[in-house]
C-alpha cells in the first residue's frame, strides 16, 4: 500500500501486517491536525460469516500513523452513545462502500453488534471508538435491493439511502453533529438504477447509471443532471482532495 501526494507527485510504501485467508479489510485515511500528522486505520473483518452460519469473529483494529512509520494494533471497544457499558463485539457492514467517511476530525463508518446498526466513528485525537445512532427506522420498507452510504452533505454528516424497487434517493442529515434527533430528511425521486459514489462540495451527487452506461452530477434541487467525461469504470469512489506538500521532504 502506498502513500501518495498528487500535488507533487510522491509516494511512500507502507508495509501492511499479514492477514488470515478469509480475512477482509477496510481503510480509512485521516489527518490529525493537533499534531500535523496523518493517520490510517485498518478494519479487519469476516467478509463472509452470513454464508458459514457460524458466530462471526469480532472486527480487529490497527492505526498506522506517518510520523513514525509504524503499525499498533487496538481494541475496538465502542462508547455507547446512551452511556451503557461498550460495544466489544462489532461486526463491519458490508450494505455499501469499502470506506470511511472523514468528518469532523473523527473517520465513520457503519458497524453491527448482534441486530443493532450504529455509525461507529474513529476520533483521531484520542484514538477512541465512539457511536452515533442511524435515524429512527430509516429502512422500513427496505426489504432488498437498497444501498446506503456515509457521505457529506455541504457540511452535515448524511447517510445516503437508494431504494432499488422505488427508484428513491433518501439523504439523511445529521443537522447537529453526534445528536440523533437531529436527523432530517429529503427524498429525491430517480427514473432508474444507479450507484452512489460521492458529493461534490456543491451538494451534487456523483452517481453512475448503467444503461447506457454513463456517470453524472445530479443536483437533488434542481434535478439536473451533467454527464461527466470520466471513463467507464464499473469499481470507483469518490472523496474529497487538499493540495498539500506532504512528503515533499521525505518525511
Amino acid at each position: 500500500m502506498y502513500f501518495w501526494n498528487p500535488s507533487i507527485r510522491k509516494f511512500k510504501k507502507v508495509q501492511l501486517t499479514p492477514l488470515n485467508i478469509h480475512d477482509a479489510v477496510v481503510y480509512g485515511l485521516a489527518y490529525h491536525y493537533q499534531d500535523n500528522d496523518y493517520k490510517i486505520l485498518r478494519i479487519i473483518f469476516d467478509p463472509i460469516f452470513h454464508q458459514r452460519n457460524v458466530k462471526p469473529k469480532p472486527a480487529e483494529a490497527e492505526i498506522y500513523t506517518l510520523s513514525t512509520d509504524s503499525w499498533r494494533r487496538v481494541v475496538i471497544s465502542v462508547e455507547s452513545s446512551s452511556g451503557s457499558k461498550p460495544i466489544e463485539s462489532v461486526h463491519y457492514e458490508l450494505k455499501g462502500p469499502p470506506c470511511f467517511v472523514f468528518f469532523n476530525g473523527a473517520l465513520h463508518c457503519i458497524a453491527r453488534s448482534q441486530d443493532h446498526k450504529f455509525i461507529m466513528y474513529f476520533d483521531v485525537n484520542d484514538e477512541r471508538f465512539r457511536e452515533i445512532l442511524l435515524p429512527q427506522n430509516y429502512l422500513d420498507g427496505l426489504i432488498s435491493r437498497y444501498s446506503q452510504h456515509l457521505a457529506v452533505f455541504k457540511g452535515l454528516l448524511a447517510l445516503i439511502v437508494f431504494d432499488g424497487n422505488s427508484k428513491i434517493f433518501h439523504i439523511w442529515m445529521m443537522k447537529v453533529y453526534g445528536v440523533a434527533e437531529s436527523w432530517i430528511k429529503k427524498s429525491v425521486p430517480m427514473k432508474e438504477d444507479l450507484w452512489f459514489l460521492g458529493i461534490t462540495v456543491n451538494g451534487e451527487l456523483l452517481i453512475q447509471k448503467f444503461n447506457p452506461f454513463r456517470t453524472l452530477a445530479f443536483h437533488p434541487e434542481s434535478l439536473n443532471e451533467e454527464i461527466l467525461e470520466i471513463p467507464d469504470y464499473r469499481c470507483m469512489y469518490t472523496d474529497f482532495w487538499v493540495e498539500s506538500l506532504l512528503l515533499l521532504d521525505g518525511i
